[in-house]
């Protein structure tokens, strides 16, 4: 479904998640999305000069689709501070069989781009 700002609906929060882990800025979110309606939300927390990354389930908990409390894992990168990321889970070609994870690095201006099978949990 397809955000719609007319929707009656369209002010009310949703979801809200990642209030206990959070250390430093939050710089970015990226949606993984499986073909079956699953994935990944991506949240970036750039902490001392480094940044992690969040993962929490796309679709919620069971039950309860607005629930993204647990974090299903987490990882760094190696940046310095991120001021960016997305994901793609299309396929593009035998390097990125699974698609790819992009972070922007602050200090150099620069991309860090990785295959989605290092750095996401995929079946």
């Amino acid at each position: 479904m397809a955000p719609d700002p007319d929707h009656p609906r369209a002010g009310e929060e949703l979801a809200l998640f990642g209030k206990r882990v959070f250390q430093g800025d939050r710089e970015g979110i990226a949606i993984y999305k499986r073909s079956d309606g699953t994935g990944y939300i991506i949240c970036t927390d750039q902490v001392s000069n480094h940044t992690r990354y969040y993962l929490y389930a796309r679709e919620g908990a069971k039950g309860d689709p607005h629930d993204h409390s647990n974090m299903v894992a987490a990882f760094e990168g190696g940046l310095d501070s991120t001021d960016g990321i997305d994901v793609t889970s299309a396929a593009l070609g035998p390097r990125f069989p699974h698609g790819l994870f992009v972070a922007m690095n602050s200090g150099g201006k620069n991309f860090a781009i990785f295959p989605n099978e290092r750095v996401l949990p995929l079946p």
